[in-house]
């Protein structure tokens, strides 16, 4: 994780980088994280605790040259709990980018053709989606739209302050860029990033980090990289499933909500764990 985070900040284009981050730093599914839309991003100020090493007294009980027990005060190092303001902020999951199905909506074939004179139905000028009535979505170019997630529609990700500082970069350097799904990430020409463009940016960060054997991954991996750091960092279970998404029939009689305070605090262990302050951006 910390090779991989530190190979995102090299790479020739920043938003990559930017897109590797945010996988690597919430545990975000593919489909979300590329149909990840602006207006569920919510980047805003709040009290947050930090641990910084201070120079604190302890009281001890030692021996002196004679043998006699006596009580005293040392100095030493220790990390202690700060509350400061920070940029934070949160990702409401509403939306993947999906690949769907479309019919021809020309006519019937005749002999073997539709009217229309396209093979497939995606060519067609009258094509239709082959969804149920009512499937709410936002169709994108060719057969690429947005849906719901299959489960857990609205969860809501913490983003840890030093990723709210880099999306809040991000954000300001492509805003001239055309953008018509209002889309966290696309190309600068505004059209969507495919899978399989994400699955060669993963796999070229991975390289970079020199990881071996970058094809046999994939980045849906990431999703249990940030499950098991959390979880050795001593996050609960629930609220590690309620954070990326996870469910179980086990889980759905229990379940809890933790609120925005308790999601963000869960999130910074990462921060902590991986030291991101020293991976930064600086430069870039």
């Amino acid at each position: 994780m910390e090779a991989m985070l530190r190979a995102a900040t090299t790479m020739t284009d920043r938003a990559t980088g930017v897109r590797m981050w945010f996988r690597l730093l919430t545990g975000m599914r593919q489909g979300e994280i590329i149909g990840a839309r602006i207006p569920d991003l919510r980047l805003y100020t709040t009290q947050t605790i930090t641990y910084e090493d201070r120079e604190v007294e302890k009281e001890c009980e030692y021996l002196d040259a004679d043998g006699n027990q006596k009580k005293g005060t040392i100095k030493t190092m220790e990390k202690v709990p700060v509350t400061a303001k920070a940029h934070v902020g949160e990702y409401t999951v509403n939306w993947k980018m999906e690949d769907l199905q479309k019919d021809h909506g020309c006519g019937n074939p005749s002999h073997g053709e539709w009217p229309c004179g396209k093979k497939k139905a995606a060519y067609c000028p009258d094509a239709v989606w082959r969804i149920p009535e009512g499937f709410d979505m936002i169709p994108m170019k060719g057969r690429w739209c947005l849906t719901h997630p299959k489960s857990l529609t609205g969860r809501r990700v913490p983003i840890i302050p030093i990723l709210a500082q880099v999306l809040a970069e991000h954000l300001k350097q492509t805003a001239k860029q055309p953008n018509p799904y209002n889309l966290l990430f696309h190309h600068k020409d505004g059209s969507v990033i495919q899978p399989r463009e994400d699955m060669a940016d993963f796999r070229t960060m991975m390289e970079l980090a020199h990881i071996p054997n970058p094809e046999t991954h994939s980045g849906h991996e990431t999703r249990h990289s940030v499950v098991t750091l959390l979880a050795s960092m001593g996050v609960d279970a629930q609220l590690i499933k309620e954070i990326v998404g996870h469910s179980s029939d086990a889980m759905v009689e229990h379940y809890r909500h933790a609120d925005d305070s308790e999601r963000l605090r869960a999130m910074e262990t990462l921060d902590e764990s991986l030291g991101l302050e020293q991976i930064g951006w600086a430069g870039k």
